[in-house]
């Protein structure tokens, strides 16, 4: 009988089964180690990009800083430099490609090992958002503000010989320029003199003199800058009745302006002087630049690896008081009316011969602006009639009423003003210059044994803030920020910006022979006990008074230098985004 061994037939039928399943299991780990080496590959893709584009991000970050840099340490760059010259080309250090125009700066590397595929650069680009150098808006108040004969009219504007209801009389008025635009192609007028006879008209005696002013208001491309033109009518004899003004030239947030007689002429205009009597109607016009940019807007391209680019944009301001000054030497912002559980209007300038409060020399191209600007009539009213020492002359130029045109976009609120008192103590804060305690009494600055000064007073510079009320004693400068009551103690000497909102407002206490020299602002929505801050909507009853004698002054000057110097204020970054 033949044997048939069942188990190797069984095992040799089974081969092609098991060579197939191998074949089929080999096929799939080959799939699967494709997608996995695929997955690898595109992750490794992915990662080189995200660290290519990361890199550009920073590089274009470096390119914001870098413009900063420039304009707040390149005294030869302004805002109308940086917005003639878009990519600040002789500023910034492109230096790629090595031949012909660079048009990059190569971070990290030196410009000739430099490869696009692989290092870092940026470029930059500037714009003005506002076109400053483009057309602008302005108009014109003016009246008279001190006479030694005839009658003033209601408005100030008209002075009547012998009064306005005689039918024989002269009368000698001034005309304002409505909003105007200012294409920059000629000279414009800011106003008209002219001499009106009725029934014949009277003579006006020799010696007679019609102080007037005049305010330059500029509404576009930034409103809240304003010229005070100052200047005087005066009766010379009976052929000149003549019209002068204290000086030629000003300057405005970087536009020149000159007094012309004529719409052609400027620059380098012939002193203008007008004589009534030889001819009754005088046009005055003035040549003027642009102004200067009060912020910029700037594109910073990153350029990474493998082609990788990214854009940020940001605002850079000129500084946190958008480059305008208070309107006057000292501005008192508030109410005549007390409010419920607030304390009174008062003006006290002190009675002693040696006080004076000047709105600077009217004679130089930086001009003047009044001795106290205040916002409500009736406390001007009081102003005038409580001169210091019973005495008109020691507050030159008179004190004036701001409004709101005049008045910068930082004082056009409380909460204008805290906004910028916010940006002030944050600048302390990161300078080490801020100062509060829980009682609201924040320091005593060289009172006593503290000799802290509140600044550098030679320089003008510097930041110093009181969360709540201080004493001050010593010489100080830069900007002073008190956001309860400011208490000045004996001579007290200071260059620059004070501002206080504190409802109790400033005394000077005992005063010496200290003098301010700058713009001083009480703007009062704090009110008491300072320490929370418990702010009111609107501006409360302004206070400044003196107690004691001496020879205290109050100067204005002009801040530029203060704001340019000083740090935390200047050149502010405001928001950047992603293009």
């Amino acid at each position: 009988m033949k044997n048939i061994d069942v188990r190797r037939d069984n095992v040799q039928n089974q081969r092609g089964a098991a060579l197939i399943t191998v074949v089929m299991i080999a096929a799939l780990l080959s799939i699967a180690s494709i997608a996995i080496l695929s997955g690898v590959g595109n992750n490794s893709r992915n990662s080189t990009d995200v660290l290519s584009e990361s890199k550009a991000y920073y590089a274009s970050e470096s390119g914001l800083q870098a413009t900063i840099n420039v304009l707040r340490n390149d005294d030869t760059v302004d805002y109308k430099y940086a917005a003639a010259n878009p990519t600040l080309s002789a500023k910034l250090p492109y230096n790629y490609p090595t031949s012909g125009t660079s048009t990059r700066a190569v971070i990290g590397d030196s410009p000739g090992s430099y490869d696009p595929n692989t290092g870092a650069a940026y470029s930059v680009f500037v714009t003005d958002p506002d076109n400053s150098a483009g057309p602008s808006t302005y108009q014109t108040s003016g009246g008279f503000v001190a006479v030694n004969g005839g009658t003033v009219s209601a408005d100030f504007k008209t002075v009547y010989f012998p009064n306005s209801t005689d039918p024989v009389r002269t009368e000698i008025s001034y005309s304002d320029q409505a909003s105007t635009v200012n294409d920059y192609t000629s000279n414009r007028q800011i106003g008209t003199f002219t001499r009106t006879l009725v029934g014949g008209g009277v003579t006006i005696p020799d010696g007679t003199e019609l102080k007037f002013r005049i305010d330059y208001f500029l509404t576009s491309p930034q409103p809240g800058g304003v010229i005070n033109i100052f200047g005087a009518i005066t009766q010379v004899d009976p052929t000149n009745l003549e019209v002068a003004f204290q000086t030629q030239n000003y300057n405005l947030r970087g536009s020149v302006m000159e007094l012309c007689d004529g719409p052609t002429g400027g620059p380098n205009c012939t002193d203008v002087t007008f004589n009534l009597q030889a001819n009754p109607s005088e046009p005055l016009y003035a040549y003027t630049t642009s102004p200067e940019p009060y912020r910029l807007r700037v594109v910073s391209t990153g350029y990474g690896p493998n082609g990788a680019t990214k854009q940020l944009e940001g605002i850079i301001k000129k500084d946190a008081f958008g480059g305008l000054g208070s309107g006057a030497a000292t501005t008192m912002l508030g109410t005549n009316a007390t409010p419920p559980g607030g304390l009174p209007f008062l003006f006290d300038p002190g009675t002693s011969n040696g006080v004076e409060y000047s709105g600077g020399d009217c004679s130089s191209p930086q001009g003047c602006v009044p001795s106290f600007g205040l916002t409500d009539p009736d406390n001007l009213d009081y102003v005038d009639s409580h001169p210091p020492a019973g005495d008109p002359s020691q507050m030159q130029p008179p004190a004036a009423l701001l409004s709101g045109s005049s008045l910068p976009d930082w004082q056009q609120s409380p909460a204008a003003m805290d906004a910028l008192v916010g940006t002030l103590r944050t600048a302390a804060l990161n300078s080490g210059r801020y100062f509060v305690n829980p009682t609201g009494d924040a320091a005593n600055f060289g009172v006593g044994s503290n000799s802290n000064p509140p600044g550098d007073h030679t320089e003008g510079t510097g930041i110093t803030f009181c969360e709540g009320s201080c004493k001050i004693g010593a010489d100080g400068g830069g900007i002073l920020v008190v956001t309860g009551k400011l208490t000045n103690v004996g001579g007290f000497d200071f260059k620059g910006i004070i501002i206080v909102t504190g409802e109790e407002g400033w005394e000077r206490n005992g005063g010496g022979n200290g003098q301010i020299i700058g713009n001083i602002i009480i703007a009062p929505y704090n009110r008491r006990t300072y320490i929370p801050e418990n702010h009111s909507t609107s501006f409360l009853a302004p206070r400044y008074y003196i107690t004691g004698g001496g020879g205290s002054d109050v100067i204005y000057s002009d801040i530029g230098s203060t704001l340019d110097n000083t740090l935390g204020i200047n050149n502010l970054m405001q928001g950047v985004a992603e293009k």
